[in-house]
């Protein structure tokens, strides 16, 4: 017995929201017809990344109201699947921005994420001690967004919260750092999967046509590694226990060892780095 995930690995084109919305649930609806459990979209999905401050993402960002979210509840709802999308959404009380993950089951909204390691351009910060946890029949199941992962503590506390397998949203271009080492570490240290659904395509300045979407076991190997130019439905499986559920005995393992009453809330400030696109010479 497996859970079936399909990961988007999807040419986001840049502030071009109509034409990804349709693009991308042509793509979510093919991947749920195909049987997929977990369907996975990448950071950014509907509006591409690079933003230099708030006026400039606001046509592009988003509301929980909106008819592309909607149109996933229903896929979601049609074929019994969970299905997390990477996008801006603006909270209705406040107006202010946020990088946010969604993840939509067959009853509705189960898991709403704001990126704590957040583009200081534009986007607020999550909540470090926001719920990112959601569960399934399968078990308990953390997201994260894209550089949130460069940080041990964040997917330490994911797991320490309960997840069996943590699910990751990027947007991660190719550098002089290969992020799936980031992940294999992340993986093994913890002692869970990760899933990690990337894009591809050119963004504003990232060119990410051979920018990487990936599985890694929980001891860290890497058992899916996908790159193309063009969108992509990369399929893959996480076996699952004689009960249908995730195996969590290494997490386990890995967790005895650990003291989560000496750790602190996680938070990184970036405030020193105000264009991490220069920082990074991307």
């Amino acid at each position: 017995m497996t859970l079936k995930i399909s990961l988007i690995h999807f040419a986001v084109k840049y502030k071009q929201n109509r034409a990804n919305r349709s693009n991308l649930l042509d793509l979510i609806h093919k991947a749920a017809g195909r049987g997929a459990g977990l369907i996975l979209a990448p950071e950014m999905a509907l509006s591409g990344y690079g933003f230099n401050n708030r006026r400039e993402i606001a046509d592009h960002v988003e509301d929980e109201s909106c008819v592309f979210l909607k149109a996933v509840a229903e896929i979601a709802a049609r074929f019994a699947c969970h299905i997390a999308v990477g996008l801006a959404l603006a909270d209705p009380r406040t107006d202010i921005f946020y990088n946010s993950l969604v993840v939509t089951g067959p009853a509705g909204i189960v898991c709403r994420y704001r990126k704590i390691n957040a583009e200081s351009r534009w986007a607020c910060p999550g909540d470090p001690c926001q719920n990112n946890i959601f569960t399934t029949r399968w078990g308990k199941i953390g997201v994260l967004i894209c550089s949130d992962t460069y940080h041990g503590l964040i997917p330490r506390v994911t797991t320490l919260k309960g997840a069996g397998l943590l699910v990751v949203a990027a947007n991660w271009p190719p550098s002089g750092l290969d992020p799936v080492e980031l992940w294999q570490a992340r993986a093994r240290e913890n002692g869970i999967p990760i899933v990690v659904c990337n894009r591809t395509g050119r963004d504003r300045e990232m060119d990410c046509r051979t920018a990487e979407s990936c599985l890694i076991d929980a001891e860290g190997r890497v058992v899916t590694r996908h790159s193309s130019p063009d969108s992509t439905i990369v399929e893959t499986e996480i076996p699952l226990n004689e009960n249908h559920r995730l195996e969590v005995r290494i997490r386990n393992q890995r967790l005895a060892t650990r003291k989560p009453v000496l750790y602190h809330n996680c938070y990184r400030n970036l405030a020193a780095i105000p264009n991490l696109s220069s920082y990074f010479d991307l």
